[in-house]
């Protein structure tokens, strides 16, 4: 059996659930009343109620389907403002233009209009679901979201103060405002201590009993309703003048796309609120059944809420189907005893709710959240306020959403564009060779200059490259190899400013080579630079060309070759065999990753490749042998298993030392068994030098 204080503390939880999903119910039910009042007003008054009753059913059809999906549960969804303030104007034209005719024309254009534009946004938000566009949100920046809900608990807040009349009539009388705002403000602070529950209810219940003592004007919200007109659907109600909607749909569509852009806010912001983070994609496919719902019925655009939502996460964290379910309830209720109902609730709980759901907003928009701040990102954030509240949340969102676009480049092109230079000399290229050749091009530093470059090449960050690029024209390196593999794009001021370099390179008979390029930075750039540069498609590739060009010039010559002298050595004072030859056909292998060590060979003729090529992956070449290099060297030193496989390119011969015959060479000759192991370690050092150079200097910030 289940511990008591375990169920009690169970049933605690579903109840607050339930009390927070209620209290977004009467929320909602207030702003669709307010909605389809400031809508059906101006076009058909005398139906007002019609709208409210089939905007509830609708509200409470979408209400019911949201309790079943698992993915989508746990936020609450509302009629949207925004589409509201767009349809405004369309709605004072259909008024204007039906006046001669029977209102119940105009009342069913009006619903025609709404239905379109439900049935639209909901088409377009499935669509950025379907094509998992949901995250596109992310890329809001946080000032904007920040000043978009700042401004949103501003409006809240002002919408508290005076439901019906706008900001001048708080002026009128303290009477009317002072009460719910005094008593949202002690909610609120309980709500800090962790009684959200306790708070909203018993200052929610002080703020009616202080309304009805204290005198004062019924608002708005107290007039009687009228009985309904029809009771068929709205656009069955009358004769719909399509001509009309014809003129009026580029306001449909600028409707339908606000809508998209405000559910991706919401759903941003309830993202970065929500701890297990929340996938927006379901959402946006869910919004065309709920509209298509709401379009049936003539209602207005709903979306998941961010406002309703954190009101019910204030005072029931754990998203649930609890709280969805509290919200169907008041609907619900609201219909079985008359849509009218709403507006006979005393209209200072609304002012209250509205009024704590606002001061929410406020304290983490624009006192929370500019504390964590950098100062320029929270000035931007009350710049975005303030253009929201002096016109509008759309031009809030495109002036913000400008400005710091503009602040990301200002800052981005302060950032490096070169990751390293280094010389050729200390970056070699994958191919192995012999002593004599690997030491000629240790001695080579001034042949060329490898610049590696990073990040978007743009208008802003143009000086910087030109200094860069002008740097290593000034090195006096006969060759410049510019590596564009960490290069994520490049507009038409860094292609400019590459082709002006490739010009001066060319002046001075500098070769230059271009390097991992993605396609369309190569794209960008070949439409410009023209024959004027080497491509290739690594910076692998271009150290080889270097390499080969520096080798062809060189005296073809391996005196200096210590280790095959000493194998030559060998070979001539042991009449019974110590090394011993192998042969490779192509394609044929040596030896392969993971098998133990038995010998180290020279390639003496051929070509040898290395490979990591593990089960399921393809494989991926890592060195190149030519003849004279050593191959196999580090597992005889050090006893590892093989760290690559090695297959024969072409025909190829090789001398081979195994472990048996170096036992024998430290037993009868310990001096050429020195030898060997010393020019085998000076191989080592050499890579190890170079490799410490080359971390050394990738350890510095870049330039």
């Amino acid at each position: 059996m289940r511990r008591p204080e375990l169920s009690m503390v169970a049933l605690s939880h579903a109840l607050r659930r339930l009390f927070a999903g209620a209290l977004a119910g009467l929320l909602s039910c207030l702003y669709l009343s307010l909605f389809i009042s400031l809508l059906f007003s101006a076009a058909a008054p005398a139906f007002q109620h019609d709208a409210l009753a089939f905007g509830l059913v609708a509200s409470l059809g979408g209400s019911l389907t949201i309790l079943v999906p698992e993915r989508i549960k746990g936020l609450l969804w509302q009629a949207q403002s925004i589409t509201v303030m767009v349809l405004l104007t369309p709605a004072t034209q259909i008024g204007e233009a039906l006046q001669g005719s029977s209102q119940a024309s105009a009342f069913a254009t009006m619903a025609a209009l709404l239905s379109l534009t439900a049935l639209l946004s909901g088409l377009a938000m499935a669509l950025f679901g379907r094509l998992r566009l949901g995250r596109l949100g992310v890329a809001v920046p946080y000032p904007v979201l920040g000043g978009f809900l700042a401004a949103t608990g501003m409006l809240l807040v002002l919408r508290g103060l005076s439901p019906g009349d706008g900001l001048p009539a708080v002026l009128a009388t303290a009477a009317d405002w002072a009460p719910p705002l005094l008593c949202a403000l002690g909610a609120f602070a309980l709500a800090q201590k962790g009684h959200q529950t306790i708070g909203l209810l018993a200052f929610g219940a002080l703020c009616v009993a202080i309304s009805g003592i204290l005198p004062g004007e019924p608002g708005p919200l107290a007039a009687p309703a009228p009985e309904m007109a029809d009771h068929r659907l709205p656009l069955l109600a009358g004769v719909i003048d399509w001509g009309l909607v014809w003129q009026l749909a580029p306001s449909i569509l600028l409707a339908a796309g606000l809508s998209v852009l405000s559910v991706l806010v919401n759903l941003t912001a309830l993202n970065r609120q929500d701890a297990d983070g929340l996938d927006p994609d379901p959402f946006l496919r869910w919004c065309l059944p709920e509209n298509l719902w709401n379009a049936a019925f003539s209602s207005i655009v709903a979306f998941p809420s961010y406002a309703l939502t954190q009101l019910a996460w204030q005072i029931a964290p754990a998203r649930s189907r609890l709280a969805p379910l509290g919200m169907v309830l008041v609907v619900a209720g609201f219909l079985a005893v008359g849509p009218g109902r709403i507006l006979d609730m005393p209209q200072v709980l609304f002012q209250f709710l509205m009024n704590y759901l606002g001061l929410g907003l406020i304290h983490a928009w624009l006192w929370s959240a500019p504390r964590r701040m950098p100062r320029p990102d929270a000035a931007l954030l009350f710049a975005i306020l303030g253009v929201t509240l002096t016109y509008d949340f759309l031009t809030g969102i495109a002036v913000g959403t400008v400005a710091a676009a503009l602040r990301f480049s200002f800052a981005y092109a302060r950032l490096p564009v070169r990751r390293a230079r280094f010389d050729a000399a200390l970056r070699r290229s994958s191919v192995e060779r012999s002593e004599a050749r690997q030491l000629r091009l240790a001695g080579s530093e001034q042949e060329a200059v490898v610049v590696q470059l990073t990040g978007f090449l743009f208008f802003g960050s143009a000086p910087a490259l030109d200094s860069v690029l002008d740097e290593a024209l000034g090195c006096g390196a006969a060759r410049v190899i510019l590596d564009f593999q960490a290069v994520r794009g490049v507009d038409v001021s860094a292609v400019t400013g590459v082709r002006q370099f490739l010009q001066r390179a060319a002046g001075r008979g500098i070769e230059v080579y271009l390097a991992g390029m993605n396609r369309e930075v190569e794209a960008d750039l070949s439409r410009s630079i023209g024959t004027t540069a080497i491509v290739v498609e690594r910076l692998d590739d271009a150290l080889r060309l270097v390499e080969e060009d520096i080798l062809s010039a060189a005296p073809q010559d391996d005196e200096q070759d210590e280790l095959r002298q000493t194998l030559a050595q060998i070979e001539a004072e042991f009449p019974d065999p110590v090394l011993s030859r192998r042969a490779l056909a192509a394609g044929e292998v040596l030896f392969r990753i993971g098998e133990p060590p038995d010998a180290l060979y020279v390639l003496e003729q051929g070509t040898l490749v290395a490979e990591i090529n593990r089960s399921g992956v393809a494989a991926f070449r890592v060195a190149e042998f030519r003849p004279g290099a050593v191959v196999g060297e580090m597992g005889m030193v050090s006893g590892a298993r093989r760290s690559a496989s090695v297959r024969a390119l072409e025909p190829c011969t090789l001398m081979e030392l195994d472990a048996r015959a170096m036992d024998r060479l430290k037993r009868d000759r310990p001096d050429l068994a020195l030898a060997v192991t010393e020019r085998i370690a000076a191989t080592l050092a050499r890579r190890l030098s170079q490799s410490t150079r080359l971390l050394h200097i990738y350890e510095r910030p870049p330039q």
